[in-house]
């Protein structure tokens, strides 16, 4: 099928083999049996679903909730912000929390760190499992 404007499609769009387009908007349903690549942008109305792995080459922009059910693995950095302001850093092997740690339920620690009079020290003592 070759199209120079738009084309519409009323009901079910399944390809067999693989689909190259510069930008899809799907109302109802698409089913690709093949490879499927998108070279612009790809707006989903609903829910989107995969057997498999996603793989994001860029950035991801998440506006919503988002609910993880198993791990999350950073395998970098990670930081949370509110607004332009961050609130935790994870980098390398230290988590930096910028504002108050309130923790409910039980705590435990294998490091103390305390500060008095402007500077920090530091005692460690074995974790008790």
């Amino acid at each position: 099928m070759h199209t120079a404007r738009n084309a519409v499609v009323d009901g079910n769009l399944a390809v067999n083999g693989e689909l190259a387009l510069g930008e899809l908007r799907v109302a109802r349903n698409a089913a690709v049996g093949g490879g499927l690549t998108v070279g612009g942008r790809v707006d989903a109305g609903g829910e989107l679903h995969t057997g498999g792995k996603v793989v994001v080459g860029g950035g991801l922009d998440v506006a919503g909730e988002s609910v993880f059910s198993g791990m999350l693995n950073a395998n970098a950095l990670l930081a949370v912000q509110n607004g332009g302001q961050f609130l935790l850093a994870v980098n390398d092997e230290q988590v930096v929390v910028t504002n108050k740690l309130r923790v409910h339920g039980e705590s435990v620690s294998t490091g103390v760190s305390s500060r008095s009079s402007g500077s920090w020290s530091t005692a460690t003592s074995t974790p008790r499992l």
